[in-house]
């Protein structure tokens, strides 16, 4: 970020405060000053008409339509909300240069208050470079509109002037603090999610506050590390000894203490004393708003390595238990299905294949199909699973129809088969009408899917002993269909 101008050196993140300012603060500030000085000028000109000031009368008019030809020019291009705010600033700050008879002194200080408090929300909700401009605008106003009606005394003149560049550092320090805290939440944190991952000895993660200049804990790995204290990170800094200092003094004075604001990445290699015991450990750190660090154990303490590979060990026996055991489970059950419920097995097949069809084509509406290419991959897949049908057919055109509703109208049909009979499928036309023919099929399948089906597509039913026609509509009743769909989440249910 610039110091100077305060902007962000990288072109994108510039371009998402910006935008993050215009949609949050500018853009409402900006439409509220200009309706509301809008309907300001628009009471102004009716009274100048009842007063018939032709003068005043015109600069009124302008007024408004510039107010309103700026208000359409940022309605259709956002990025110039600045140019509008303060453009907006400028017009009402023209209206001081008028005087009012009726107004007492008291009057005047009331309205200049209210119109400076107006200039100033104004110019914090701008960008820090045109708030500045506005800002040396706004005084040379201020003393236009003082020196055009009286002389101007020399102590008001130096606070005007030391007001402006007051206001201006004002300025400055809000707009700093604010594009930081905007920063800091684009800081990518994905590496502290990453870090169980990738770093598998046991590590600490924390930072240094410097507003309650203690150590705080972010992350740790407790597995090896040499100690059971709820406060670990504190016990760990102050008992741990690297020479004649604790671990705690020697990242404070040497690190923190050198050069508080900020410090270049580094990583140290260290060899500490804890407990009596020595303990190699990797000393990294950064600065990231705040000193960050991480401590790495290089050794670890051998009983605790010899309770991890014990914890492994069993691990694996209890893993290969484990998985024999369902291996034996599932053969098991595997059995069990073949043998008693392969019904049962085959019928939920063909219910989650048929489920996963109508997911597919639910949300295709009415067309051309070609039937006899569905249904000989229908019955090439039941034939698959054991069922014994014969289809044959009469190539002819394409049918208008509802495709997921005929799908489902021929899985209902396959699903009332039995395996142990013998079926024929025929597939034809007849005077213009598509007609399909089943020999073989014992029941009429009686399901709320295949009733909703068959009030969609079938206009007539003809059955002749075990055979059984079904001859469908030319037109689908398509709105019946849709209106179904509309009103229920699945209508075959």
């Amino acid at each position: 970020m610039n110091k100077y101008t305060l902007q962000f050196k990288d072109a994108t993140i510039e371009k998402k405060y910006r935008q993050q300012s215009a949609d949050s603060v500018q853009i409402p500030t900006f439409t509220f000053c200009a309706y509301s000085s809008i309907l300001y000028f628009m009471v102004s000109l009716a009274i100048q008409i009842i007063e018939q000031n032709v003068t005043k009368i015109i600069l009124r008019v302008i007024e408004i339509v510039l107010l309103i030809g700026i208000l359409l020019i940022v309605n259709r291009n956002k990025g110039k909300v600045n140019i509008g705010l303060f453009s907006v600033n400028i017009l009402i700050a023209l209206f001081e240069f008028e005087t009012d008879d009726s107004y007492d002194r008291l009057n005047y200080y009331l309205y200049g208050c209210n119109t400076m408090l107006v200039h100033t929300i104004i110019i914090f909700t701008q960008s820090f470079n045109y708030a500045v401009i506005s800002n040396f605008v706004m005084l040379v106003i201020r003393l236009s509109v003082t020196g055009l009606q009286t002389q101007i005394i020399y102590i008001q003149l130096v606070i005007a002037i030391l007001t402006t560049f007051g206001f201006i550092f004002i300025l400055y320090q809000s707009e700093k603090f604010q594009r930081s805290s905007f920063l800091m939440t684009l800081k990518d944190n994905s590496w502290e999610i990453m870090l169980p991952s990738i770093l598998t000895k046991p590590f600490l993660v924390f930072n240094f506050d410097n507003d309650t200049f203690s150590y705080q804990l972010k992350m740790i790995n407790k597995l090896g590390f040499p100690f059971e204290d709820t406060n670990a990170l504190h016990s760990f800094l102050k008992e741990a000894k690297y020479g004649k200092k604790t671990l705690q003094e020697h990242i404070y004075f040497t690190i923190i203490s050198s050069n508080p604001q900020q410090f270049q990445p580094f990583v140290q290699e260290l060899k500490i004393v804890f407990k009596k015991k020595q303990i190699q450990l990797l000393l990294s750190g950064c600065y990231l708003g705040q000193p960050n660090f991480i401590i790495v154990l290089q050794s670890e303490d051998k009983d605790i390595k010899q309770m991890q590979q014990q914890f492994k060990q069993q691990h694996q026996i209890y893993l290969k238990y484990f998985i024999n055991h369902i291996r034996q489970t599932c053969k098991y059950l595997k059995i069990i299905v073949e043998h008693n419920h392969i019904h049962q097995a085959i019928k939920l097949l063909i219910s989650h294949k048929q489920s996963l069809l109508f997911e597919h084509y639910k949300f295709e509406q009415q067309k051309n199909i070609s039937p006899h290419r569905i249904i000989d991959k229908l019955v090439n897949y039941f034939k698959s699973i054991n069922y014994k049908i014969k289809f044959t057919n009469t190539k002819f055109d394409d049918i208008y129809t509802i495709k997921p509703c005929f799908l489902n109208f021929l899985y209902e049909i396959f699903k009332n088969m039995d395996r142990n009979q013998h079926y024929h499928l025929k597939s034809f036309s007849s005077n213009n009408q598509y007609i399909i023919s089943l020999k073989g099929l014992q029941e009429y399948p009686k399901s709320n899917l295949f009733q909703f089906c068959t009030k969609c597509l079938i206009e007539q039913t003809i059955q002749i002993d075990n055979c059984f026609q079904f001859i469908f509509l030319e037109i689908p009743m398509i709105s019946y269909y849709n209106s179904n769909m509309r009103t229920q989440d699945d209508p075959y249910e």
